[in-house]
């Protein structure tokens, strides 16, 4: 009945339903039905051969575009600085390129243009790029005029492809978007330049972002700079690869179900992602639109802890509630990040629903043994399936449209291989749905958490980055459960960090024996641990909604200890 409503008029399809008088009106309808119908679908397959093909040409220009976009900035800078300058400029960790960029040691045209030349080098071995923003040496010298100094005076930054610009498109891999370029910054963004950083480059992301290994039919696949065979995870893929790779010193992302912890445990990165409306949304490409039981987070990523506070900080000010009024003005409390208190700090190797691999626990494990030593204790915390509740949850929270949205993105689009697990995964039927929500709804999964947390006394979890390391290319929905372990902390709300604590071992894979295969997702899991020596491996650090400064806290006492 659906087809016939889309091809044949309502007024015949009245006539039609009409009692027929006689043999001959019925051989009359049969033949006008038939030639109708037939019609009608031939002319849907039509329009879905022209659309498909108009969007096939629109992701080759959207492509050529860019790439000449990149070549032609390539030829800009080059000779702009010796490779011994770029060099020391880019060996500065981002505290000390602030203190030279403040007493004009270096100018911020300078460190641009080293980061540019950086950033197109790194992209030609993993593919990490969308576009340059073109304007970024415009906005270089205009910032080299101004007569006050702001916080990221002069800083080069990166953002995913989904952060709005003004003339650009987001297209989020998805055909459709291009030629649809924005008419203004998200408020991230103007917050950002305001405080004098320079926007340079937007980055590679999975089609459609819901998924968690970064690929799309424009762009391509992103590859990882530990080895260039495996994945950098994702939303935020492109970010993590580039900022791993060198070619930029602070980035921003996106985290629904672990867009930014997860590519920054593939490529050994640091990241935040922040309690949901601590950093505002406004003007960034929608997603998901009208699904607001797990909303999307935005939040910093670099090389070291230091690099995320310095964000938060320049995030947190009046210009962010004024450009978006539902944000609450909450400025960044050095007195917590600083603070002496000692805590009391939960951990979990396992989350009772995807077997986390040896190298993750012995992350954790290092990681405990580290805040144990700074004379926190340290208890494990083991809420009952956690890890199962938290996924249900997850996946009912964002196929509550049956995936009509990721439908309609990719309608006539090139799908990429990626994102189909992703679509069946949140096509689940109608009547399944109401049943996992009503026992969910039943156990108050998020509240029961939150009230086991605060009966416990804990300050703050640890736990694994991620089930595993990265995998090979073009694998990752061959693991998707695997995703337990950082959508759970969306689901909660809750403000969680990811840093590097140690790379895999020859041990780890020998305990791999033992890994558990208790479906399809832990045998490839089990076989893609093959060869993974000196990947590097996260843990993660969760604390109670609008404690940032608290987890920031706890992964510098980790990142220090480890650096000694």
């Amino acid at each position: 009945m659906w087809l016939l409503q889309r091809v044949i008029p309502n007024d015949l399809l009245i006539w039609l339903a009409h009692p027929l008088q006689n043999a001959n009106n019925f051989t009359y309808c049969a033949i006008g039905l038939a030639t109708v119908l037939g019609g009608g679908i031939f002319s849907t397959l039509i329009r879905y051969v022209l659309v498909k093909r108009e969007l096939a040409q629109k992701r080759k220009e959207k492509l050529s575009k860019c790439q000449n976009a990149l070549k032609q900035l390539e030829s800009d800078v080059l000779g702009t600085l010796s490779s011994s300058e770029r060099e020391k400029i880019i060996k500065l960790d981002l505290s000390q390129l602030i203190i030279k960029l403040q007493a004009e040691e270096i100018t911020p045209s300078q460190v641009l243009s080293a980061y540019q030349s950086k950033a197109i080098e790194v992209n030609k071995q993993l593919n990490c790029l969308v576009e340059p923003i073109t304007e970024a040496s415009e906005q270089a010298k205009a910032v080299e005029q101004l007569p006050e100094k702001g916080p990221l005076y002069g800083v080069p930054i990166s953002l995913k492809d989904n952060y709005s610009l003004k003339g650009y498109d987001c297209t989020l891999g998805c055909a459709r978007f291009v030629n649809l370029p924005y008419s203004k910054d998200a408020v991230i963004v103007q917050v950002l330049k305001k405080q004098g950083a320079i926007p340079f480059v937007k980055t590679n992301v999975p089609q459609t972002m819901i998924s968690w290994e970064t690929t799309n039919p424009m762009f391509g696949m992103t590859r990882n700079p530990y080895d260039t065979t495996r994945g950098v995870g994702g939303s935020s893929g492109g970010e993590t690869a580039l900022i791993a790779g060198g070619g930029s010193i602070l980035g921003f992302g996106s985290d629904v179900g672990g867009s930014i912890r997860i590519p920054a445990n593939m490529c050994g990165v640091y990241g935040l992602k922040p309690t949901d409306m601590r950093i505002s949304n406004k003007g960034m490409a929608p997603i998901l639109k009208g699904q607001t039981c797990v909303c999307s987070s935005y939040g910093p990523l670099g090389k070291d802890v230091d690099s995320l506070v310095i964000a938060m900080k320049a995030m947190c000010v009046p210009e962010m509630s004024l450009l978006d009024p539902t944000i609450p003005y909450k400025p960044f409390n050095m007195e917590v990040f600083e603070s002496k208190r000692k805590l009391k700090i939960g951990f979990y190797l396992q989350d009772g629903f995807f077997h986390a691999v040896p190298a993750m626990e012995r992350a954790v494990l290092e990681a405990k043994q580290i805040l144990e030593s700074r004379g926190h204790e340290v208890m494990e915390w083991n809420y009952p399936n956690i890890g199962l509740k938290g996924m249900l949850t997850f996946v009912i929270s964002l196929s509550g449209d049956g995936g009509e949205e990721l439908f309609e993105l990719v309608h006539g689009d090139a799908v990429d291989s990626s994102l189909k697990n992703t679509i069946r995964l949140l096509s689940i039927p109608k009547f399944v749905r109401k049943f996992l929500g009503f026992v969910l709804n039943f156990i108050e999964f998020k509240e029961s958490v939150t009230n086991d947390w605060i009966d416990k006394g804990l300050d703050a979890v640890i736990c694994p980055g991620f089930a595993c390391p990265a995998l090979p290319l073009n694998t990752a929905l061959l693991a998707t459960g695997s995703v337990s372990y950082t959508s759970l902390y969306n689901v909660l709300n809750y403000p969680t960090g990811s840093l590097p604590v140690t790379k895999v071992i020859s041990e780890d894979n020998e305990k791999m024996k033992n890994y558990p295969v208790k479906d399809l997702w832990h045998r490839a899991v089990k076989k893609f641990m093959r060869g993974s020596e000196g990947l590097p491996v996260n843990v993660q650090v969760a604390a109670l909604p609008w404690q940032e400064e608290l987890v920031l806290r706890i992964m510098k006492e980790i990142q220090t200890d480890l650096k000694k």
